[in-house]
């Protein structure tokens, strides 16, 4: 009778035994699914980290140009405006010698 309860015994431990290594194939192979998510996921999260910074010196570029642009617009605009003047004084004083001429002759 002890012999069986031996035998029973040991039956018993060798399937809780296969049981166990199941279950640690089964977390090692889990382990490996998420390592390689993880792996994954970093992966994705350098490539966004790369394109927002490509993003954002694209965005700087813009930034300069369009402030550059509006720089040479208002430089343009003030020598627009001082040509403008320039030639409206110079009709004022058109004008004027034209009158003074006008009441010499009459």
């Amino acid at each position: 009778a002890d012999l069986l309860d031996l035998q029973g015994s040991l039956f018993s431990a060798q399937l809780e035994l296969q049981g166990l290594q199941r279950r640690e194939e089964d977390l090692a192979r889990t382990n490996q699914h998420l390592q390689a998510d993880l792996q994954r996921a970093l992966q994705h999260h350098q490539e966004a980290e790369r394109h927002n910074k490509d993003l954002q010196a694209a965005l700087e570029k813009a930034r300069l140009e369009v402030k550059q642009g509006e720089e040479k617009w208002r430089d343009e605009w003030r020598q627009r405006e001082t040509e403008v003047e320039k030639r409206e004084r110079n009709i004022r004083e058109l004008k004027t010698s034209l009158e003074h001429k006008e009441r010499l002759i009459e």
